[in-house]
């Protein structure tokens, strides 16, 4: 419902964007495509110097992590670019959403219960905690909560332009992406989510397409599996009730 989604592609990855331009196109989405940073544009776009370590740990894929939060950091820089977008969608090329999402009545409530809300992350990544939001939704009548360390992913949020322009503001500088003064781990989630005042929908509007195997942790794919499923468990149980803020 009129709000624009910016969707962040590698530009070799064909798959993933025939993917999304087929479901924006079949769902009359506006949308965005913006083209992702790789380690290969570090030398250009990156303050940062090698080696790099994002903080998480053990993880071994740091130069991805840098890519990625590189990448989103683009995507609000290409959404505060149009002044009628208070408020717009992030997400990478492997998400599918089943609703048709009414973001404006979505924003709206979230702004009732949480009126400085600069962030609302709708896919969480983890199955048994997608179990106990949707439980929680249920029994406490609670569509949101306060993100907190970890509910992971970046696969799709909505943020304000002032969520975005702080987020830029701080991690782009003198036209470089910059995390050299970042305090938390330099992973997407944890690193934007925590930057600004994030929450997160106890229901999950989105799920991955699992048939496109994660570029950044490959080795995650039974668990990514795992989740789908849980989400997908989620959702059939919710179409027996009702699910929050969709066109019926």
């Amino acid at each position: 419902m009129g709000m624009k989604h910016y969707w962040i592609n590698i530009d070799r990855s064909q798959d993933r964007r025939a993917f999304m331009e087929e479901q924006f196109k079949n769902n009359s989405l506006d949308n965005v495509r913006v083209s992702a940073i790789t380690p290969q544009d570090f030398d250009e776009v990156l303050e940062d110097k090698r080696p790099l370590t994002c903080k998480h740990p053990g993880c071994v894929r740091c130069e991805y992590e840098y890519a990625c939060i590189s990448s989103h950091i683009k995507a609000m820089i290409e959404g505060l670019k149009d002044e009628s977008n208070d408020w717009f969608v992030v997400m990478e090329d492997d998400i599918v959403i089943p609703f048709d999402i009414d973001y404006n009545k979505m924003i709206g409530e979230l702004l009732k219960e949480a009126p400085t809300a600069q962030l609302v992350q709708l896919l969480i990544l983890y199955g048994q905690t997608v179990k106990a939001l949707y439980n929680l939704s249920i029994t406490q009548n609670m569509p949101f909560i306060k993100w907190q360390y970890l509910l992971p992913s970046t696969g799709m949020y909505i943020i304000s332009r002032e969520g975005a322009e702080i987020l830029v503001g701080k991690y782009f500088k003198n036209n470089k992406y910059d995390f050299t003064t970042c305090e938390y781990q330099v992973v997407a989630d944890v690193a934007l989510y925590s930057s600004i005042n994030s929450y997160a929908t106890t229901f999950p509007f989105a799920y991955p397409n699992i048939d496109l195997v994660s570029e950044i942790h490959p080795e995650h794919y039974e668990a990514h599996k795992e989740t789908y499923l849980d989400i997908r468990e989620v959702i059939d149980v919710a179409r027996q009730r009702s699910i929050p803020f969709t066109a019926p």
